[in-house]
């Protein structure tokens, strides 16, 4: 959308419309790209002429659209950004959300609607290839002549935004995001191996809103630079569930990266392994969210120890904060004691505070342990009913905490209390 362009009137619009819905048979869809080979894919803005203003990234609906490029076509060129790992013949949806004259309008690459196919293919072939806007530049790079998300409202000039998209294969050259390697260490890439249950919380940045983060999830690292596990997050207190497979790698400084996809999207995270590789420090590389947390392995060993209900017994004390449901959502935290009786029941006394109001309550409830050290609690006092999904960690020294319930934002840590300088026993396997 040129910056000459002036917002036609309905009538224009509307016979504006009609001439390029006329053009549209040429091609029927928006151009999707496929990466030809399992690597890295990196994006940069190379040029454009719009007034608008837009962002680009990936996703395939407004509501899973994530921006990496912002403030196009007036901040290009940009640096490149790292969008994560792709694998040979995967589909990669591409979005643009454009901001023109106060109104939001998206198009993506998977869409079938007007914006999508006007943004996303060359409708009158001016190109020169066959209706296509991805061009091939080199071995691996490709330029996308892109249309913004409210050019089917005035014109089809394949130009308004130019993104170059560069892949790296895996086998030449180095993750995302990686820390640099500064000073000494033994640590490798088999460091980081074993079962790990991690907790996250933060801010993300979702369709031009920022809402609240949290996120627990369980990791499978197989010491060569693959993982595969699952995550249950709540943005904005909506809860998702997420089925994880990515890659890693880690420098002799004990510096590393990985890159987790859920299928719908891929995020960069980097981490720095602590305690004798028994937890990593963690932080969300993406210029959509700003999160960090901690990562801790479930067991003092790389081999798993199976859990039970019995693994958790005794008394606890616990930390958690975040967003609560109440008068439309505000800043919450809830410390205090939890008691496990190794049988499934329990007993909670707790300080919270609801955006200023501290309250003093005692609970009761009941908990599930898993073999793999997940879990389950639910408690009730005067006030309801709270869910939880729970994971002990470190051979039962800590369990992490996260909400499950709709307009919850809330995780937390919990770890055995001190008696007469002992741990009281966790339950766990080979512990007191």
């Amino acid at each position: 959308m040129r910056t000459t362009k002036e917002r036609p009137e309905q009538p224009f619009r509307v016979l504006c419309l009609v001439t390029l819905l006329g053009s549209i048979s040429f091609i029927a869809h928006a151009e999707v790209f496929i990466a030809p080979t399992t690597g890295t894919l990196y994006l940069s803005c190379i040029g454009g002429s719009a007034g608008a203003v837009s962002q680009f990234g990936t996703g395939t609906s407004i509501g899973t659209f994530i921006p990496y490029l912002s403030s196009l076509p007036q901040s290009c060129p940009t640096n490149e950004v790292s969008i994560g790992t792709v694998t040979a013949g995967q589909s990669v949806p591409f979005g643009i959300h454009t901001v023109w004259q106060g109104q939001d309008y998206y198009a993506f690459s998977t869409g079938t609607d007007q914006a999508s196919v006007i943004a996303f293919s060359d409708t009158h072939n001016s190109l020169g290839m066959g209706g296509k806007i991805i061009q091939q530049t080199g071995t691996n790079t490709w330029v996308m002549h892109l249309d913004d998300a409210a050019s089917y409202l005035v014109d089809d000039n394949d130009s308004d935004i130019l993104i170059q998209v560069r892949l790296v294969p895996s086998s030449g050259g180095a993750p995302p995001v990686t820390p640099p390697q500064t000073g000494i260490g033994t640590c490798s890439t088999a460091t980081v191996t074993g079962t790990y249950f991690y907790l996250l919380g933060g801010d993300i940045v979702s369709s031009g809103r920022t809402m609240r983060y949290a996120e627990l999830g369980k990791l499978v690292a197989d010491g060569r630079g693959a993982v595969s596990g699952q995550s249950y997050a709540s943005v904005g207190g909506q809860q998702s569930t997420y089925v994880l497979n990515g890659t890693y790698t880690v420098q002799s400084n004990c510096a590393g990266s990985i890159t987790l996809s859920t299928g719908q999207s891929t995020n960069t995270l980097t981490f720095q392994i602590v305690s004798n590789a028994q937890e990593m420090i963690v932080a969300v590389s993406s210029s959509s969210a700003v999160a960090v947390g901690a990562a801790y392995r479930q067991t003092s060993s790389a081999t798993p120890t199976r859990c039970g209900v019995g693994s958790l017994t005794g008394a606890f004390g616990y930390v958690l904060a975040g967003l609560a449901p109440a008068f439309g959502g505000v800043l919450y935290s809830d410390a205090g004691q939890f008691v496990a009786d190794g049988n499934g029941n329990e007993t909670v006394a707790s300080v919270g505070n609801f955006g200023g109001a501290v309250t003093q309550s005692t609970a009761t409830g009941t908990y599930t342990i898993a073999a793999d050290c997940a879990g389950t609690a639910k408690v009730t006092n005067a006030n309801g009913t709270i869910n939880y999904r729970l994971a002990i960690v470190r051979d039962g020294a800590e369990a992490l905490l996260f909400g499950t319930d709709p307009g919850w934002v809330i995780s937390g840590i919990f770890t055995p209390e001190l008696t007469n300088g002992e741990k009281i026993s966790s339950g766990f396997p080979g512990r007191r």
